[in-house]
């Protein structure tokens, strides 16, 4: 079914942690790591959220929304 504009459809969690702690992991093989502000980041690099699957696309048809520390996922 179709989804209406600005819904969300999940949020990606993960454990909250520094950028500069975000900044090391970037020799991972696996990432998924956002910034929510310039001192954090949630590392959903572990977490059991089928969001953090969700890959990037040429035309997009959703886009995450990052407010008050949480990241959604809304079309």
């Amino acid at each position: 079914a179709p989804i209406a504009a600005r819904r969300k459809i999940g949020e990606l969690t993960g454990e909250r942690v520094s950028v500069r702690v975000a900044d090391e992991s970037a020799g991972m093989t696996e990432i998924a790591i956002v910034e929510i502000s310039g001192a954090h980041a949630i590392d959903a690099s572990r977490s059991d959220s089928p969001i953090r699957f969700v890959n990037h696309a040429c035309r997009p048809n959703c886009y995450l929304r990052i407010a008050f520390g949480r990241i959604d996922l809304c079309a």
